[in-house]
């Protein structure tokens, strides 16, 4: 598949995200790519779950997706677009302690209406925070911002 149509997570300035994911180094460090085949459901909602279980929240608050911010879009009807993810989101998911990733995931999971749905295994939960944790951390070092790519068509 074509790497601008697939789902992934990209660290990258203002400038490369300017002109989308491909103007992104896909060196497996600066751009990974999650749920390849739309199996399990990973979309902004999603996210905005695992924000709010961050940040403490006891409930998902919609909210928090007022700070993804779409910064480049190939089609308007049929993508890709490129989502920066908030500095907050990016900071909170970069200080995750890796011990405590395994006992996140299962919440996240457990509070995931389209991961349970979509019997997303707890192991690829896990995984994909693991992946998300590391990538968020990179972005922190290299003081860049993280963006996200849904899948497209």
């Amino acid at each position: 598949m074509d790497q601008i149509w697939r789902r992934q997570f990209l660290v990258a300035s203002e400038t490369e995200a300017s002109f989308g994911a491909p103007s992104v180094p896909h060196d497996g460090k600066h751009a990974i790519e999650v749920d390849a085949e739309c199996l399990y459901g990973l979309a902004n909602a999603e996210l905005g779950e695992l924000q709010c279980l961050l940040m403490g929240k006891q409930e998902y608050d919609d909210k928090v997706l007022h700070g993804y911010k779409e910064v480049y879009e190939w089609d308007n009807m049929h993508g890709p677009w490129l989502i920066r993810l908030p500095g907050e989101f990016r900071e909170v998911l970069a200080s995750c302690e890796d011990t405590a990733i395994a006992e996140l995931a299962k919440k996240w999971r457990e509070k995931t209406y389209a991961f349970r749905e979509n019997n997303a295994p707890e192991e690829w939960v896990e995984e994909t925070l693991r992946q998300l944790v590391g990538i968020a951390r990179l972005a922190t070092e290299e003081r860049k911002n993280l963006y996200w790519q849904p899948g497209s068509c």
